[in-house]
């Protein structure tokens, strides 16, 4: 979802006036290039979208819907301030040096009717006003009585909202406000400003600079109600009200409530809605707004009935976000990892469990559902179930932190099981005729082997540390694990490389064959990932899973990131521990590069299989990502990136998370096509691009080249 910042009440002019360096407007984002309004953009009809309910502006009683209402809920009887005097009051605004306005409203019949068809009222050679100093000349205000200058004046959004379905007015309440006039005598000013309710008389948003020249002047507006606010579409005059006019002994005030006048002070033109922003950062508010300056609340005319922590979820489940945890051990991380999703409905979270290379453990693997209550916050809410409490979404990297402990995390980056963990059911390694066990709950490494001469002879090392979850000290060796567990090496003592040593080995995991087909493979894991026509790693990923007791195998069919489809097959023994039958198919195991395979339905399954991935091509394709100022665009192949005015072709991958691209476009008597290299990290979330062009096409980036990273979108 694009984070949006509201411009109102002159905020874009504002900001125009601390961007001074040589004189006047240093920062050119800042203001807009003159043009004829008549050929201002108009933004495309937004889903008009209400969240149900009894439609506000259709309860007469309410102060808010009297045409004369000088009041608010504390003093809904307060009248005597007129709609129709909106038709000859003018604004003006100074700016001091923070950027936060003072506004005025005069009586005086000054407006003069411009484009009949935008409902167009204008008010030429008004008084000049300043912003931190200087002066601001050729002032004109536009009025725009009922109609939205965002869209199509005869449009559906300008003529279906005039009224609710009752025919109380609605858009035909408010009126817009823009602003021209030449900064320093310079600089060509055009924005628009506020809407004004003219019966609450309570000011709202409704535009925002949205794209920029390549100077940075802001060339297109978008309304405040085209974009999606945590899941959900609004009008403006929904969004929190930022001020109000009032009428006191015949004086105009108008008040912005300070929050936002601290907003705009730093620079901060976040929209909110119920005292919550797109950020979903706030506490959602139960007051309506009052006209007082500590009066800052909801619009009246906000009908949602929406949970903002429900809503957040859904935003969750609908893309699809898994959280990841992995439980934690006297030894370190433990076997198990579990899996948080959420519904797309936002209203449940499902834990799923699995061991580590489907090793026992006496934790429950049992698939549990949370349920998700009423949130306290945008980012808090209750939850039910086994895990009874409250569940928080908390910090940009999107946790999940439940009151209970369990704390999931999206692209969360597993490190494993902690070593000991991870080989103290005894697995057995082999290297020809030498063996290797781990036993005594992984705490001794016991190896057997013949030597050149004389008799078997056995030596057995002592646990001493762990380095990392995959790497652990024995009697001064330093014992990895790798391929995914399925081989072990050792070649140093100490820190110091060793010549001829016993310890001196690669060895791959030995899988024990039991008596009979369904012991041998029961609790155990097998996969293959498809290649494509090019010999690449496609998205698919194979896998048989059996039980524990090895009766049954699920088959599984995972796209990456994607969907994953399963069915529970039955296994049968046959002739020995290597043969037997899936789902009435005849299997056999087969050993080969130190492991063990089997052939199902036309493919072979690996063991404990060291899965590497889709290729790069695959993990991006139509993905977009953005970071330093940039935008890079793949193609939905994959095969290309659009970035600006450049295009670059897919060259070739030195790993499934590496790859190079051609740039396309250079100019002749450049040095030939320079290439970039790529690299995927944080589960494909972030992209990294090599900080130089030139060199042979293997080049992709490493940790120490690289430019600043690009986040997916």
């Amino acid at each position: 979802m694009r984070k949006v910042k509201i411009i109102v009440v002159f905020s874009i002019l504002i900001c125009t006036f601390l961007s001074c360096s040589n004189g006047f407007l240093k920062d050119p984002r800042l203001y807009n290039p003159k043009r004829n309004l008549s050929t201002m953009t108009v933004a495309p009809e937004p889903e008009l979208q209400l969240t149900g309910g009894v439609d506000p502006f259709d309860d007469t009683e309410k102060w808010y819907n009297k045409s004369n209402s000088n009041g608010d809920e504390n003093n809904p009887e307060k009248t005597g301030f007129d709609a129709s005097e909106f038709n000859e009051i003018q604004i003006a605004g100074w700016f001091d040096k923070q950027n936060v306005p003072t506004y005025t409203m005069t009586k005086g019949d000054v407006w003069k009717a411009g484009d009949a068809t935008k409902h167009e009222y204008v008010h030429s050679n008004a008084p000049n006003t300043s912003g931190q100093g200087y002066n601001i000349t050729g002032v004109t205000y536009y009025q725009y009585r009922g109609i939205n200058p965002n869209y199509d004046p005869v449009g559906n959004y300008n003529t279906s909202l005039q009224t609710t379905e009752d025919g109380k007015p609605k858009l035909s309440r408010f009126y817009f406000y823009r602003f021209t006039g030449y900064g320093g005598s310079i600089q060509w000013l055009d924005n628009y400003l506020i809407a004004v309710d003219t019966y609450s008389k309570l000011i709202f948003a409704f535009s925002e600079p949205v794209e920029f020249s390549t100077m940075g002047a802001p060339t297109r507006w978008d309304p405040t109600d085209n974009e999606a606010f945590i899941g959900q579409m609004y009008q403006f005059y929904m969004y929190d009200p930022v001020g109000y006019v009032l009428k006191e002994n015949g004086t105009y005030t108008v008040q912005l409530y300070q929050w936002f006048q601290d907003s705009l002070a730093k620079g901060v033109y976040e929209p909110t809605l119920g005292g919550v922003d797109r950020n979903s950062k706030g506490t959602p508010l139960g007051e309506v707004a009052s006209k007082k300056p500590d009066g800052a609340g909801k619009s009246p005319f906000n009908n949602h009935t929406a949970d903002f922590f429900v809503e957040n979820m859904k935003l969750l489940g609908k893309s699809k976000i898994e959280f990841l945890r992995r439980e934690t051990t006297s030894n370190g991380d433990g076997l198990v990892l579990y899996t948080y999703t959420v519904s797309e409905d936002g209203k449940t979270i499902t834990r799923r469990a699995e061991s580590w290379n489907g090793l026992p453990t006496d934790t429950d693997l049992t698939e549990k559902t949370y349920t998700i209550g009423v949130g306290d916050t945008a980012t808090k809410g209750a939850v039910t179930g086994e895990c009874v409490g409250t569940v928080e979404l908390k910090d940009e990297s999107l946790t999940l932190s439940f009151s209970n402990g369990e704390v999931a995390r999206s692209g969360f980056k597993d490190p494993g099981p902690a070593f000991i963990e991870r080989v103290k059911h005894n697995p057995t390694y082999e290297l020809g005729v030498t063996k290797y066990v781990f036993s005594n709950g992984g705490k001794t490494l016991e190896m057997t082997w013949k030597p050149l001469v004389g008799p078997i002879k056995t030596e057995t090392f002592t646990y001493q540390k762990q380095e990392s979850n995959s790497q652990a000290r024995y009697s001064g060796y330093l014992v990895q694990l790798y391929s995914h567990d399925n081989d072990i090496r050792c070649s140093t003592v100490d820190s110091v490389a060793v010549g001829v040593s016993v310890m001196e080995y690669l060895a791959h995991l030995k899988m024990e064959v039991g008596e009979s087909f369904r012991k041998t493979v029961a609790s155990k894991i097998f996969g293959v990932r498809e290649k494509d026509t090019e010999n690449l790693y496609s998205e698919t990923l194979h896998s048989i899973v059996f039980s524990s007791n090895g009766q049954t195998a699920t088959i599984k069919k995972t796209v990456y990131n994607g969907s994953e489809e399963s069915s529970t097959v039955s296994v049968d023994d046959g002739d020995s521990g290597k043969q037997g039958r899936v789902n009435n198919q005849s299997v056999t195991l087969t050993e080969k590069d130190g492991s063990y395979q089997l052939t199902y339905e036309g493919k072979t399954y690996v063991y404990n299989y060291n899965d590497p991935g889709p290729a790069f091509i695959y993990r991006v394709r139509g993905k977009t990502y953005e970071g330093s100022g940039y935008t890079y665009v793949f193609s939905e192949d994959g095969k290309t990136i659009t970035s600006g005015a450049d295009t670059y072709t897919y060259s070739n991958q030195d790993a499934n998370d590496r790859a190079v691209y051609q740039r396309d476009n250079r100019p002749w008597y450049e040095k030939g096509l320079p290439y970039w290299g790529l690299r995927l990290d944080n589960n494909d979330q972030t992209l990294y691009w090599s900080s130089s062009p030139w060199g042979s096409p293997a080049t992709t980036p490493t940790d120490g080249v690289t430019s600043s990273p690009a986040t997916r979108r």
